[in-house]
């Protein structure tokens, strides 16, 4: 191949990608505000809620015991995943959107890398958040069969 030093792939922005960038750094601003205010919520929320869920309560009932112990540490990953993974994607706007301004390529192309930071950030929070739900429901059955036993 004789054009080995050439760019891999050609891509340019008319008016319309610009104006789309544009809107995706508003967007991608707001969701990381709205991100940051619903960590914060969470972390309050652990905070009031912790001093309730005292596992010790629970030790004789392991799934209960289980959630308990595991409720604080999964909210604490959960805020700061998501904490991340929002920043990670605000960042890829606005570092596109300036590498489009500027017509600066190497810019525009460092922006891929906070995307793909935010996509391998919610791999972790979508795993993460699958064992905490995994684990509830498993609760919420104990919790059924412990009801129907105590009205039988």
């Amino acid at each position: 191949m004789e054009n080995q030093d050439n760019d891999f792939l050609e891509v340019r922005l008319d008016r319309t990608g610009i104006d789309q960038l544009k809107k995706l750094s508003v967007t991608t601003r707001w969701l990381f505000i709205l991100g940051m205010l619903l960590t914060l919520l969470l972390f309050v929320r652990t905070v009031v809620h912790s001093p309730f869920m005292s596992a010790e309560e629970f030790s004789a009932n392991l799934p209960l015991y289980l959630e308990a112990k595991l409720f604080n540490w999964y909210t604490a990953l959960y805020c700061l995943f998501f904490a991340w993974q929002v920043w990670c994607y605000w960042q890829f706007a606005r570092q596109a959107n300036k590498g489009a301004a500027l017509l600066d390529t190497a810019q525009f192309n460092h922006s891929f890398r906070a995307l793909y930071r935010s996509s391998v950030l919610a791999l972790v929070h979508l795993c993460l958040t699958i064992v905490m739900a995994v684990l509830e429901v498993l609760v919420a059955f104990h919790i059924a069969a412990l009801a129907r036993a105590l009205h039988k």
